[in-house]
């Protein structure tokens, strides 16, 4: 694992919710849902790779991708990054 003086804020941030949700994850049967930075809310792109970089993150800790729900601001473009992740198979709101 690397040092945090080697990873930038939103890989630590990242790295942070996804502790959060597999501790919730224990708890729960259900899905544990985790937010893109609402600062990207106004570029689909982005939205859509952070998205994946989550996603990714919760697979290699061993959850299914069908337990995460990644929740995305409601602006014309999160909207279109949610379209397309749904399309991906990757539960998005």
């Amino acid at each position: 694992m690397r040092s945090n003086a080697d990873r930038s804020l939103s890989e630590i941030v990242d790295a942070l919710l996804i502790r959060f949700g597999l501790e919730i994850l224990d708890l729960v049967p259900g899905r544990v849902s985790t937010e893109v930075n609402a600062r990207l809310s106004f570029d689909t792109e982005v939205t859509i790779e952070r998205a994946h970089r989550i996603i990714t993150l919760y697979v290699v800790a061993g959850i299914d991708r069908q337990r995460v729900l990644i929740k995305i601001d409601s602006t014309w473009e999160g909207t279109r990054a949610a379209q397309v992740l749904e399309r991906e198979g990757i539960t998005a709101t």
